[in-house]
């Protein structure tokens, strides 16, 4: 079974809604820097102001959608919200229903560098 969200739905760590800015100067490598970050280097480039979009807790949606019976892979390229996204799955103790969490780490530009480490260690008692 695959479970799809709207392409206009962000992953996040609450429900509500929350600004996306597109990237609209890589044309080249399909518009890959859009971002929840105002501050991403793509976004910058791009001079977005933004759009609002419908934003998902992802590990309640998880929680909601499946169970430890199932298995279940989450696949995060979601530039540079994995440093906000990964710490909250394991808080919420996401890694009851995931089997596998794959991370594209993107290099966080906005003054949290030092926390990838932090995350990482995170990510290995999920």
């Amino acid at each position: 079974m695959k479970v799809h969200i709207s392409l206009s739905t962000v992953a996040d760590v609450e429900d509500g809604i929350r600004t996306f800015y597109l990237d609209t100067a890589n044309n080249g490598h399909d518009y890959w820097g859009s971002s929840i970050y105002a501050g991403h280097q793509d976004a910058k480039a791009s001079g977005s102001k933004g759009t609002r979009l419908i934003s998902i807790n992802l590990a309640r949606w998880l929680f909601v959608n499946f169970s430890s019976r199932d298995f279940v892979v989450v696949k995060l390229d979601i530039e540079d919200a994995e440093y906000e996204i990964v710490p909250h799955l394991a808080q919420m103790k996401a890694g009851i229903v995931t089997d596998y969490l794959l991370v594209e780490w993107h290099h966080f530009d906005l003054g949290m560098a030092p926390a990838e480490v932090a995350i990482r260690g995170e990510c290995q008692t999920m």
